[in-house]
């Protein structure tokens, strides 16, 4: 995924330096664990069904979108990842 610069993605950096999230077996197991990130952004954020949400909330939503957006899996002979 990009790295984070304060609360947003920087979409500029080339995906040669984006965080690797970790290395799967299959592209489906990736998928998975990208879920799962996206997932603990929103944290227990379901919980509080019927309570306004407070501006934590909605930041932590809004980086959730921004992640799933935003990330992707990768094959690890993708070129893109070649330093250029």
């Amino acid at each position: 995924m990009p790295p984070w610069i304060g609360p947003t993605l920087d979409l500029r950096t080339p995906l040669s330096k984006w965080v690797n999230q970790g290395s799967f077996d299959s592209d489906e197991q990736c998928e998975n664990a990208r879920a799962d990130l996206i997932n603990g952004f929103k944290g227990d954020l379901d919980t509080a069904e019927g309570k306004a949400p407070d501006s934590e909330d909605v930041a932590m939503l809004q980086m959730a979108d921004e992640v799933e957006e935003e990330s992707e899996c990768v094959a690890t002979d993708d070129p893109r990842l070649k330093p250029k």
